[in-house]
């Protein structure tokens, strides 16, 4: 996606920036979903100025990117958008284009597929990972957790090594549960946000008035998930025998065998 194949809209208000010379601070918190991410597009959002906003045109089963009118309409804005967005070359291209700072929010795979499970039977199972149904949600942990590992982990590694490398502010959900100032402070000073250490205090505390999850979060409950599950996880790592899944949770694993003919 090169630059001829913007939209007029988005042409225009980015010559409109450079021309006035204005730089308003855009996060875009790319982050695995149940990894405490509302709650940091929360808190950033709740820093003077700032706003939350959505840069994808719809949600449900469709995969979530970035949509240059929607990046456009809030170019000459300050604002941070959540988003379970996998990198790519185009995403790249936006980011620069837009000046958006990227938030890489991760969280251990195994606590993921436990938040997961919990998420499908006391919420919904729409996600744009897997087509699922509400029967889904009402099979047994063991047989839930092995769906899971199978349609929508694969996911979640892939994210993880589409952002390998991604110049950004990169956190995890062990780090917003137990240090979100110094987070928040770590985002603010890459955005350009204006915000001191009192200002962060009150944009959490803010943030957790709202109860919209995390409030509670804890980590190492995907130590109980199936056995069957947990080897289905650490598996798929061998496919990339280059990369560190440690971040994650997961040790390193042997190359794949090489495929008789």
């Amino acid at each position: 996606m090169g630059s001829p194949s913007r939209l007029f809209i988005g042409s225009v208000t980015t010559t409109a920036r450079r021309a006035l010379r204005l730089e308003r601070p855009h996060v875009l918190v790319a982050c695995m979903p149940k990894s405490a991410s509302t709650f940091v597009t929360d808190v950033v959002a709740e820093l003077p100025g700032m706003r939350r906003t959505s840069l994808t045109w719809a949600y449900g089963w469709r995969e979530q990117t970035l949509d240059v009118a929607q990046l456009a309409r809030f170019d000459l804005a300050s604002y941070v958008s959540q988003q379970h967005l996998r990198y790519s070359a185009d995403v790249g291209e936006l980011i620069a284009e837009y000046r958006l700072t990227p938030v890489v929010l991760i969280r251990n795979i195994f606590d993921v597929v436990a938040s997961v499970r919990d998420h499908f039977r006391d919420e919904s199972t729409d996600g744009p990972m897997a087509a699922l149904g509400p029967e889904h949600a009402k099979l047994g942990d063991a047989a839930l957790e092995e769906l899971i590992a199978d349609l929508i982990v694969p996911w979640y590694f892939n994210f993880f090594v589409s952002w390998e490398g991604v110049d950004s502010v990169r956190t995890t959900y062990d780090e917003v549960r137990q240090s979100p100032r110094d987070v928040v402070a770590r985002i603010c000073e890459r955005a350009r946000i204006k915000a001191d250490g009192a200002t962060i205090e009150r944009a959490i505390a803010a943030a957790r008035a709202k109860a919209r999850r995390f409030n509670k979060g804890v980590s190492g409950r995907g130590e109980s998930i199936s056995l069957n599950a947990r080897e289905r996880i650490v598996s798929f790592a061998r496919h990339f025998p280059d990369v560190d899944f440690g971040p994650i949770g997961v040790a390193r694993a042997a190359a794949p065998l090489p495929r008789q003919a």
